[in-house]
């Protein structure tokens, strides 16, 4: 390969463990004698064009571990998708910089961009290295067993869950927790790893993978809440409900059935289908910026069913929560991280996607390989039938197999037994 300088950036939303990542892969940079200085870009391609750049050789050690065990992406991120002219602006700057060396950290979008990217550089001769370090929170990474982020997420969404569980037990009630996950249901999956028995919640799970329509929850729910005397919900923000040949979000369904129901959805509604048209620049719906969900959402449980109801979205804390990581997911990020190194300074690769795949046996062990970002890019992985129950609204046993290991152990809980009645 060509001397010259190593660029690492970050795109996407931040996790719990992109920081160990970056930290490894600068570190592992650092050692190669064909690596001259390091950098990350603030704020991603943003900051590649602007010219804006963390010197990461400049860092004292200890700080750089500091900053590996900090949530989120230190150097900053965008969701910024590059235009043709974005992409030749990057290259100018990576010519003048002598970057022969490109690792971005992201999931299949930015995947996407990188293969543009080397697509665009292998056009003009550039003689560059790029590689795509894997990571997302949704687990939706084709190829990939898992994808790094989820692990962590994954334990914040199983432990806040089995809290919730004990929670609505003793105050008993509906309560839904609305969880991440675009496309894909791996992150609402995880709501059942903290269920130590048949009674524990939650009792429904509602993915992406199987739509539903408004009446069809509504009904599921009243139907657990008049069994147990309680409810606990988990809801992708991807989930979607059935519309004529196709389907459209579940929130705007909740929308036109409330409009339908009880007659008030008009400013609303018009509110709805205007945030609901919202994309990113990858041409996605930003879920997150719908705000009045969990209010409709509520307002027509409490409507059905008059009693004691809660929406909430777990928000931001699934990929952000610094007091429990799992310990799995900073191994393979360290590990992906100083792979991407190895792999773009071998000599044997000019691009490529670093995948994450499990080892068999009983055993869990990970090992990785470089994978053409064709791929990886711009492909979603989705939860697989095996691990969804029959009824499209439950996640079956095979799924605790697949997600244990990569959460780890919850703490234990226990119960009273012995009631007595005078």
């Amino acid at each position: 390969m060509t001397k010259g300088n190593c660029l690492i950036a970050c795109g996407g939303g931040p996790t719990h463990v992109i920081n160990q990542s970056l930290v490894a892969a600068a570190l592992e940079a650092m050692k190669n004698d064909n690596v001259g200085d390091v950098f990350a870009p603030v704020h991603g391609v943003d900051g590649i064009v602007q010219e804006r750049f963390y010197d990461l050789k400049r860092e004292d050690p200890r700080n750089l571990e500091l900053v590996a065990n900090t949530p989120g992406a230190a150097p900053g991120s965008t969701r910024t998708k590059p235009s043709e002219i974005m992409l030749e602006q990057i290259l100018e700057v990576l010519k003048k910089r002598d970057i022969r060396t490109f690792l971005y950290n992201g999931g299949q979008d930015t995947a996407l961009a990188l293969k543009k990217l080397k697509d665009m550089a292998r056009h003009i001769g550039y003689d560059e290295v790029e590689v795509h370090v894997p990571k997302t929170i949704d687990g939706d990474l084709v190829v990939n067993d898992h994808s790094i982020g989820y692990p962590s997420a994954a334990r914040y969404v199983a432990g806040v869950f089995g809290g919730l569980n004990f929670d609505n037990m003793s105050l008993p009630g509906i309560f839904v927790g609305k969880i991440m996950g675009r496309d894909s249901g791996f992150l609402p999956a995880a709501s059942s790893l903290g269920r130590t028995s048949e009674r524990d919640g939650p009792h429904l799970v509602y993915l992406p993978e199987r739509p539903q329509t408004v009446e069809q929850v509504l009904k599921d729910i009243g139907e657990v809440y008049k069994r147990l005397g309680f409810c606990l919900v988990a809801m992708s923000e991807g989930l979607r409900a059935p519309y004529e040949n196709s389907t459209i979000p579940f929130e705007a369904a909740l929308t036109n059935y409330l409009k339908e129901e009880y007659g008030f959805g008009i400013d609303f509604g018009r509110m709805s289908e205007d945030v609901l048209k919202k994309k990113d620049s990858f041409g996605h719906p930003e879920l997150s910026s719908y705000p009045l969900f969990e209010l409709l959402l509520q307002f027509a449980l409490v409507a059905k069913y008059q009693d004691r109801v809660r929406v909430q979205a777990l928000g931001y804390p699934q990929r952000s929560f610094l007091n429990d990581v799992s310990r799995i997911d900073v191994e393979e990020a360290r590990l992906v991280g100083r792979k991407a190194v190895e792999y773009a300074l071998s000599g044997k690769y000019d691009s490529g996607s670093v995948v994450l795949l499990r080892a068999p046996g009983n055993d869990y062990s990970v090992y990785t390989e470089l994978r053409k970002l064709e791929e990886v890019a711009g492909l979603t992985k989705y939860l697989p039938d095996e691990y969804i129950g029959s009824d499209g609204k439950s996640i079956a046993p095979a799924f605790r197999e697949y997600g244990e290991p990569l959460i780890g152990k919850l703490p234990e809980t226990g119960f009273l037994r012995h009631e007595v009645r005078y």
